[in-house]
Order: structure tokens, then C-alpha cells, then sequence
């Protein structure tokens, strides 16, 4: 009877900690980075940039958007994610930076207008 009750507060202990652990990476804030400093600088994981669309193509499943800071960058958005905007309107965006074949890629998360 005793290892039942240990394997119930075991199973317990697990699940409610790995609750916390999702709801802590569900609220920890991105970093906000300039697009020059995607460039630049060696930035891995959750970032937030912002930038004017200068450019929007679309791909398949894919929604890639030409964002200008000081220069232009380009963000990839799956559609699932895509919500309507145009050219010429500022957006802020959520995703993650990435090394594709020496390259460093941005794939958005999260698209708002601001």
C-alpha cells in the first residue's frame, strides 16, 4: 500500500511540475532585438523585432514578409499563424532565430500590427 501512495504523489509531483514548467516558458518575455543585430551579433532563441513590410510573398503553407529596420530582412510565417496585412504597415514579430545552410533565419511565431 505504501508504494502505491509513493507512485500516486510521484505521478502527481510530475505532472504538476511540469504544468509550472510550461506556464513559466508561456510568460517569459522575448528579447527585443534590431534587425541589424540579428546580423550582427550571435542572438539565438525567442526574439521580438519590429520593422515596416516592405515586401510580402507567399509560399505554399508559407508567408514570408520583407521587413525593413535599417535594411530589409526577411521573416517566414507559417499561414496557419498569418493574419491580414499589407505593405507598408509596421509589425511587430515573435519567432525564433535559427542557422539554416550559414544563414540565419527567422521563423515568426507570432505576428501583431502595431
Amino acid at each position: 500500500m505504501r508504494e502505491t501512495t509513493l507512485l500516486k504523489i510521484a505521478l502527481i509531483s510530475g505532472i504538476a511540475g511540469l504544468i509550472l514548467l510550461l506556464g513559466v516558458l508561456e510568460t517569459t518575455p522575448s528579447k527585443e532585438v534590431s534587425i541589424s543585430d540579428i546580423r550582427t551579433e550571435d542572438i539565438r532563441g525567442s526574439v521580438l523585432i519590429r520593422g515596416k513590410i516592405s515586401r510580402i510573398a507567399v509560399h505554399n503553407d508559407t508567408q514570408f514578409l520583407d521587413l525593413l529596420d535599417d535594411d530589409p530582412f526577411t521573416v517566414m510565417v507559417t499561414r496557419d499563424d498569418a493574419i491580414p496585412i499589407k505593405v507598408g504597415q509596421h509589425v511587430e514579430v515573435r519567432g525564433r532565430i535559427e542557422d539554416s545552410n550559414g544563414k540565419k533565419q527567422f521563423t515568426g511565431e507570432e505576428v501583431r500590427i502595431i
